[in-house]
């Protein structure tokens, strides 16, 4: 009995998915940077099973991953030490149990034209804002992202 019950839990722990939404900087990199950047987190993050989306402008990053535990924290903790990026500030960790963004292994949005620009400033307003509790906040970032998604198939 007690081996089934660890099987039980062994299984639900490798199971959990969790998602991490940061910001961030990254002084040195130009939107030809990003764009081949980008290609290697698309394959890196197929290989691990990560999804998510990456909004960019000038330097300042935004970028909501997602799917195993194990995996997204593994890459989380990647990007604290990767050189290129700094403030790095984690605005919200939570588990989920169905993925937000399934198809998607790292879509980047350039926020440098006007209509994903509204969405950054959006973003950062939420963001930021002390009088939202975390489950406000949650709830309301990812709307603006699924928003964006769609918004951005529109176009």
């Amino acid at each position: 009995m007690i081996i089934k019950n660890l099987y039980i839990f062994f299984i639900s722990q490798v199971n959990l998915m969790e998602y991490i939404i940061y910001i961030s900087y990254m002084p040195n990199c130009t939107n030809e940077k990003i764009l081949l950047l980008i290609d290697t987190f698309q394959r890196n993050n197929l290989l691990y099973n990560i999804t998510g989306i990456l909004l960019y402008n000038e330097g300042n990053v935004i970028q909501y991953i997602e799917g195993n535990k194990h995996n997204v924290r593994e890459l989380f903790n990647n990007i604290l030490y990767d050189n290129r990026h700094i403030q790095i500030i984690k605005l919200l960790q939570n588990q989920i149990t169905i993925r937000n963004f399934p198809d998607w292994s790292m879509s980047l949005f350039d926020c440098n034209n006007n209509i994903h620009k509204t969405y950054f400033n959006n973003f950062m307003n939420i963001s930021y804002n002390i009088n939202l509790t975390n489950d406000k906040k949650i709830n309301k970032l990812l709307i603006l992202f699924k928003q964006l998604a769609l918004d951005n198939i529109k176009l």
